[in-house]
């Protein structure tokens, strides 16, 4: 009796460990291809994603935002001189919703870096038109061996506002004939999922500081001259 009762117990074991074993295999089996559906899952939306990229459809998923200059800027400046707006106080810059017109005073955006470029004064589009960013690109001018700009300090925003300061044009030792320009500015970070449009100023004509200069002395010069006549 009791050569029998081992065997049966021994068979139950044998049956316990093979209904582990398929149970084991089965939820491994399972978890294998949740995993496979998974991955062909994941694969399946990036595809479909890229796609959508790919076709020029991404506005829908993108913050689109754009740069703005908050005031004018002086439509005369002189080599040498700070570059300010129409009332001598320093060029606001905003970052701004491009559909609500709100400024973005918070987010990382909002302390975003700003690069100020030099454009062409007379470019293809109209004095208030906007411009692509290929536009952009193509009115950038590109400075030869001597910079035109003196001082050229990148602008931090804060809350979504920041100042030029520290802007000049360059004194050259040749005089520098009057030439018309616009400044532009470009952020140089990246965040994903959002799109910031570049902003350009107004046109506004440089001219060589000496030129002021010489026009102090023509209004002086003359009575200068005749008063000298007088006392001689």
């Amino acid at each position: 009796m009791r050569k029998k009762k081992n065997i049966g117990a021994l068979t139950m074991a044998d049956l316990i460990g093979c209904i582990r074993k398929i149970v084991t295999e089965e939820l491994e089996s399972t978890e294998k291809r949740m995993k496979e559906e998974f991955e062909s899952g994941k694969k399946r939306i990036w595809t479909r994603i890229e796609g959508i990229f790919r076709d020029g459809n991404q506005a829908s998923f993108q913050r689109n935002m754009k740069l703005q200059f908050k005031s004018r800027i002086s439509q005369k400046i002189l080599t040498g001189e700070e570059i300010k707006g129409e009332d001598k106080s320093p060029l606001e810059l905003a970052l701004v919703d491009e559909p609500t017109g709100n400024i973005v005073d918070g987010g990382p955006e909002s302390s975003a870096t700003v690069e100020i470029l030099l454009l062409k004064g007379v470019p293809n589009a109209s004095e208030g038109g906007d411009w692509t960013a290929e536009q952009f690109n193509q009115n950038i001018v590109r400075e030869a061996k001597k910079p035109l700009f003196a001082e050229n300090e990148p602008v931090k925003l804060e809350n979504g506002i920041g100042f030029l300061k520290n802007i000049k044009f360059r004194h050259h030792a040749i005089k520098m004939k009057p030439s018309e320009f616009r400044l532009g500015a470009r952020v140089v970070n990246t965040f994903d999922g959002v799109h910031i449009k570049e902003a350009k100023t107004e046109s506004f004509v440089v001219k060589d500081f000496r030129n002021k200069c010489e026009s102090i002395f023509y209004v002086f010069a003359p009575s200068f001259y005749y008063s000298k006549l007088l006392v001689s």
